[in-house]
C-alpha cells in the first residue's frame, strides 16, 4: 500500500524516538548490489541516517516514493521456511530501493535471513542481475 511522505516519517519518526533497531535491507537500481543490517536511525529530516557500532549510512529521502507492505524472506535455518515481514520499501530518486522494518523480536536471525536472501541471488550481483525475493526498484520495473 503505497503511503505518503508523512506517515513514512512518521513510522520512521516513532522507531528513531524509541531507539528501536531496524532491519536495513538496501538494494542498488537494478540489482546491482546490495546489502543487510541491523542500525538505529540517527537523524530524519529530507535525509535518513542509520548508524550501527562502526558505521554510518545516509540517504536523501527527498524525492521517494514510499510503501508499507511485507517483504517475504527465507527464515535461517532454512528448514523454518519462509516468513513475512512488515516494513516500510523506500524507492528513491536514484532508482535504489530500501527496507527499513522494527527488528525487536527478530535481531541477529533477520540478518542472517536477509543476508541469505542476497547470497541466494535475491537482489543479484555485479555480474548477472536477477530478479527474486526482493522487489525491483520501481525505475528498473517500467
Amino acid at each position: 500500500m503505497e503511503i505518503n511522505r508523512q506517515e513514512a516519517l512518521e513510522t520512521l519518526q516513532r522507531w528513531k524516538q524509541v531507539g528501536a533497531t531496524v532491519g536495513l535491507i538496501f538494494a542498488a537500481q537494478g540489482g546491482t548490489a546490495g546489502s543487510a543490517m541491523l542500525a538505529e536511525i540517527s537523524e530524519l529530516s529530507s535525509r535518513i541516517v542509520f548508524k550501527t557500532e562502526s558505521s554510518m549510512l545516509t540517504f536523501a529521502l527527498y524525492p521517494a516514493h514510499f510503501e508499507l507492505r511485507p517483504l517475504t524472506v527465507l527464515r535461517f535455518p532454512q528448514r523454518a521456511g519462509l516468513s513475512r515481514i512488515h516494513g516500510l520499501h523506500i524507492w528513491l530518486d536514484s532508482g535504489h530501493w530500501l527496507f527499513v522494518c522494527d527488528a525487536r523480536g527478530w535481531g541477529n536471525k533477520w540478518l542472517e535471513s536477509a543476508t541469505l536472501a542476497l547470497e541466494q541471488g535475491g537482489v543479484g550481483g555485479p555480474t548477472e542481475p536477477r530478479r527474486g525475493c526482493l522487489p525491483v526498484p520501481r525505475q528498473a520495473a517500467a
